[in-house]
């Protein structure tokens, strides 16, 4: 019983200094996370930065740089609407954070006529090619070139929120 009294107050402490972001962190864990990478025309140039991605949908190689352009820690919300040419598939429109938008718009303009790879929880999506398009009369959002399938796109979509509030704690919470 002795024992147990001199432990508890060890363990409380624990709890209080470390446990709320334990617990925050236990309880959602980001999925659905996109990260865009430049595509590299000529690999070989900078071997330190540049990584190889294999496409489990064809077997290709891509080669990107390694520093990833834009992630999903920066997008607030999404919406997604389906392909006027493809109805089978969809395009996302994300609004952005102030930083998020600053990333994108440095992202396109490095980017012009490039393509992009698209990564979804750290495997191979798709490579497109994004152009500067803000969406009119909607003050930070942005709509993603790249096409993405029924599936893919709800769980991107029901995620988001989540992962924002994963990425970007509230200071609050952390205590």
């Amino acid at each position: 019983m002795k024992k147990f009294l001199f432990l508890a107050p060890i363990a409380l402490m624990t709890v209080f200094f470390c446990g709320c972001e334990t617990l925050r962190q236990a309880k959602i864990e980001p999925a659905y996370v996109m990260t865009f990478y430049s595509k590299v025309q000529y690999p070989g140039q900078t071997d330190m930065i540049e990584t190889e991605i294999v496409s489990p949908f064809d077997n290709k190689s891509y080669w990107v740089n390694g520093n990833q352009f834009f992630d999903s820690r920066n997008i607030e919300e999404i919406k997604m609407e389906q392909c006027a040419d493809d109805p089978d598939h969809y395009y996302l429109y994300f609004k952005l954070t102030r930083m998020g938008i600053n990333r994108w718009t440095a992202m396109c303009g490095h980017n012009l006529n490039n393509e992009l790879v698209l990564m979804v929880d750290g495997n191979f999506y798709a490579v497109f090619t994004q152009k500067l398009d803000i969406v009119e009369n909607q003050k930070d959002w942005v709509k993603c070139g790249a096409k993405f399938d029924e599936y893919t796109a709800r769980g991107i979509v029901d995620h988001a929120k989540d992962n924002y509030t994963y990425y970007n704690p509230d200071i609050n919470m952390l205590f």
